[in-house]
């Protein structure tokens, strides 16, 4: 499962990837041939808008998603229009010059023909690189 304190963070406009380890309730990665779904839902954290139309998307080794057969490492290619700056101020914000945008990618999962399921929240902060000095 994801570490809930990690946080990522990319330029805008810009490619990486995101990795993270499925795992089920007791900590146990899951390995490809148990999943039966995979959906990402990416949004910007203080006002839910929607990123590059990934609402409940299905990223079962697809739409730039791959997961490991045996591992439950799940590696996102995240694409220049995954890290777009939208511009809303985030009320919580700890940076006063506005250089960074918190955004959140949501997935769940389902795993053993569908009998059980998962779900974590990824934090990424873009960096605004217009704010830069």
């Amino acid at each position: 499962m994801a570490d809930p304190t990690e946080v990522f963070e990319f330029n805008e406009d810009s490619t990486g990837d995101l990795t993270f380890i499925l795992a089920d309730k007791n900590g146990t990665p899951i390995p490809l041939a148990n999943l039966t779904t995979l959906v990402l839902t990416l949004y910007h954290k203080s006002t839910g808008a929607i990123i590059n139309t990934r609402t409940a998307q299905n990223v079962l080794n697809a739409n730039n998603h791959t997961v490991h057969a045996t591992s439950g490492l799940v590696t996102w290619s995240l694409q220049a229009a995954d890290n777009v700056i939208l511009g809303a101020l985030d009320p919580d914000q700890q940076w006063p010059d506005g250089s960074l945008e918190r955004h959140v990618a949501f997935y769940k999962w389902t795993y053993n023909a569908g009998a059980e399921q998962g779900n974590v929240e990824v934090q990424i902060n873009i960096r605004n690189r217009k704010k830069l000095p």
